[in-house]
């Protein structure tokens, strides 16, 4: 069992915002009715503002605080609003030491959720360890 508290990542702060100004400047000079310039920016803007509060700076209700590892593909997650959901790490996780992206499945929900993990959204040794299990988790010998 390994308890991995998230903390806000400025790193990924960076890596959204940027992606959103790559998509705001190839929207740009497109030939559109203003309406839909209006709608793009708008739906930009929103994205950035959501993305931002709930997945980088864990504002929001929702937001993931932290992720308990109880072994093999079983997790724990504490959301900021206090509910504890026990769920599956999925097999299209992704685990590098530079990112980690933690696709889960809730046993209460039927939709997919994503954990973004880079170097500063925890604790540095924590993260190792966590990278660690997770990526001996899936192991399948041949």
């Amino acid at each position: 069992m390994l308890r991995l508290a998230l903390k806000p990542s400025g790193l990924l702060a960076v890596i959204v915002v940027t992606a959103h100004a790559v998509a705001a400047i190839t929207f740009a000079p497109l030939d559109l009715p203003a309406w839909i310039m209006l709608a793009g920016a708008a739906g930009l803007t929103l994205s950035l503002v959501h993305t931002l509060w709930y997945r980088v700076m864990l504002r929001g209700a929702s937001s993931v605080a932290e992720v308990e590892l109880l072994g093999g593909d079983a997790v724990r997650v504490c959301l900021r609003n206090g509910a504890i959901l026990d769920a599956r790490v999925l097999e299209t996780s992704y685990v590098t030491p530079a990112l980690t992206v933690l696709n889960l499945r809730f046993a209460q929900q039927p939709r997919t959720r994503h954990v973004v993990l880079l170097r500063d959204s925890a604790e540095a040794d924590t993260l190792r360890r966590a990278r660690v299990l997770l990526r001996w988790a899936y192991r399948t010998d041949p």
